[in-house]
């Protein structure tokens, strides 16, 4: 019994030297990581808005950003969608310009984790630069659009071809609706 004491206090210091370990990691990792993605996300955005030097979104939380250029102008206009992909979520963001045609589509997110050489193709440039000029209904040519799947690769292809429908269309209601 005393042995099961002994046992059970030790597993108990070890437990707790652990989750305090775990806490301290914790504590010192959070805000570098958070930092990351908040960076991630500018370089997102000036990836799909090339043009554009800051970036203002329209209302607290909306995710809508309006691109102004270094003189304040408004260029354009970005959003990010997360979709579901064959693996996990993506997350694609959306730049268009003042009439609402696409500068840019940018694949990927911190949770990205499609089929390497399938679905990861995605966030390949061969695959994102098809959007590029487009506005409308935009869709896969196996669904009567315009855009190319990647072979071996329809769920992802498809998945983020609906997000830039999605967020194309959302940034083309703000720019109709002059809300910014």
């Amino acid at each position: 019994m005393r042995d099961i004491l002994k046992l059970g206090l030790k597993l108990l210091v070890i437990a707790a030297v652990a989750g305090l370990a775990l806490g301290g990691v914790y504590a010192v990792t959070k805000e570098p990581i958070a930092e990351q993605e908040r960076l991630a996300q500018v370089r997102s955005r000036q990836a799909v808005l090339p043009e554009a030097q800051d970036f203002v979104e329209t209302e607290e939380g909306s995710g809508i950003y309006v691109g102004l250029s270094a003189e304040g102008e408004t260029v354009g206009f970005c959003t990010s969608v997360i979709t579901s992909g064959y693996a996990n979520e993506i997350e694609v963001t959306v730049g268009v310009d003042t009439e609402g045609v696409i500068t840019g589509v940018s694949v990927g997110g911190t949770n990205f984790q499609e089929t390497a050489g399938l679905g990861a193709r995605t966030k390949e440039e061969a695959f994102t630069d098809q959007y590029r000029g487009l506005t409308g209904d935009i869709a896969l040519s196996k669904d009567g659009g315009s855009i190319d799947a990647i072979a071996s690769a329809t769920t992802s292809s498809r998945a983020v071809t609906n997000a830039v429908d999605a967020a194309q269309k959302l940034l083309l209601e703000v720019i109709e609706g002059g809300a910014y």
